[in-house]
């Protein structure tokens, strides 16, 4: 009995303890925390069904049943483990977030801004605490190269003028090996980059002490705007092509000041009035965007305009002048009556009031005399004999009077 007793024991133990040998080949091991039971293997197969009568507790990391190595002894690392696995996870998890926000940061630089207020300050530095270097406009375009928390990081605007010394400079040439290039002309101001030895610099002003030289920015200077001044407008290459449309429309109207300059040299009526006027209009119309030089060419078109119109006006005065000229050498004086209602006008010639006769609502003609007061016969009607004079004011005929009679 004790015998059988031991047998059945023996068999189970033996069909609960399973043998490396007997476990098949296996993708993977179910694995539960670092604590496992090397006495003993849970052998899974691809489809997740265990071999051999394993028990669910006899456990084992899934290094171990993959290399089939023989366990002697039985250990666990405890809640500590779980603790350390929990915490590595964790530095992992906050890890791969920093690194995926640090990527998304950095893509999103650099990009086209556009500035959203007037006289918006561009700084030397990010904070509040470097001086203002230059002012930009509402709607004015920026090359956002990078940021420093609130703060942008932007190429200097058109127009920016950086200082370097004067001492260090010779015909545009640097002749230092190193020379700072500052925001203001003193060595108060801040370093915004540095130009090396040989390098080409464009002068374009001088202090009031001449010490430092004015100069264009390097391709390396940077200034700084607030971000909440600014919004995305585009990718880098909207302001590559801002750049190039600026250039576009400098040359253009560089070459029409040109061509207007030498046109008005020429005699007035060999002046192409029209052609200037439309090339103006033109780029007015298609560079909107560029206010400055749209702004100029408007007004170089109505300036045209205006001078257009006191040479029409001047040539319409001087060919009226010759025609009545012409007209009233032509002129033959002859004596002539007519018959109608005197009335009073207020137009004068030669220093006599004038009088108008009309035949009912029609006039006839304008009367004057040197010798018959005229006025008393207003309202009648009469009958006037004279000589017809020349006259450009009115369109019938001037009559000097020397004889009147009333008609009944």
């Amino acid at each position: 009995m004790e015998g059988r007793q031991l047998s059945a024991r023996s068999a189970k133990d033996q069909a609960r303890r399973v043998s490396p040998s007997d476990i098949e080949p296996i993708s993977y091991s179910r694995r539960v925390g670092l604590g496992f039971d090397v006495n003993a293997w849970e052998p899974v197969t691809e489809k997740g069904v265990k071999y051999n009568n394993a028990q669910p507790t006899q456990r084992i990391a899934g290094v171990c049943a993959l290399n089939r190595l023989p366990a002697k002894r039985r250990f666990s690392l405890g809640p500590l483990a779980r603790k350390l696995e929990c915490s590595a996870f964790f530095a992992l998890a906050v890890l791969l977030f920093a690194s995926w926000l640090y990527a998304t940061e950095a893509n999103r630089y650099p990009y086209t801004g556009v500035i959203l207020g007037y006289d918006t300050n561009v700084r030397a530095g990010s904070n509040l605490n470097y001086e203002i270097v230059t002012k930009l406009q509402k709607g004015d375009l920026v090359y956002i190269a990078g940021n420093w928390r609130e703060w942008l990081k932007i190429r200097c605007p058109e127009g920016t003028v950086l200082w370097i010394s004067g001492d260090f400079i010779e015909d545009g040439v640097i002749e230092a090996n190193k020379l700072n290039v500052r925001s203001g002309p003193d060595l108060k101001y801040n370093v915004i980059c540095q130009v090396l030895r040989d390098q080409k610099v464009d002068v374009v002003k001088k202090s009031g002490d001449g010490k430092w030289d004015g100069i264009k920015p390097p391709e390396d200077a940077y200034l700084w705007v607030h971000k909440d001044l600014v919004d995305k407008k585009g990718g880098p290459d909207l302001y590559g092509e801002f750049q190039r449309r600026r250039e576009e429309v400098r040359k253009r109207l560089s070459k029409v000041e040109l061509a207007r300059e030498l046109n008005m040299r020429k005699n007035t009526a060999e002046i192409p009035f029209e052609k200037m006027i439309t090339e103006y209009e033109t780029i007015a119309g298609d560079y909107p965007d560029f206010a400055d030089e749209a702004k100029l060419a408007s007004k170089r078109a109505e300036e045209l305009r205006a001078a257009k119109k006191r040479l029409d006006e001047k040539i319409f005065t001087e060919e009226k002048a010759a025609e009545e000229e012409t007209t009233k050498q032509s002129f033959e004086p002859r004596y002539v009556t007519a018959k109608g209602t005197l009335t009073v006008t207020e137009g004068k010639a030669g220093g006599q009031g004038i009088l108008k006769l009309e035949d009912g609502d029609k006039p006839v003609c304008m009367v004057k005399s040197k010798t018959i007061e005229l006025k008393q016969y207003i309202a009648g009607q009469v009958q006037v004999w004279g000589i017809e004079e020349y006259s450009s004011s009115w369109d019938v005929p001037l009559i000097e009077v020397n004889r009147v009679k009333r008609i009944k």
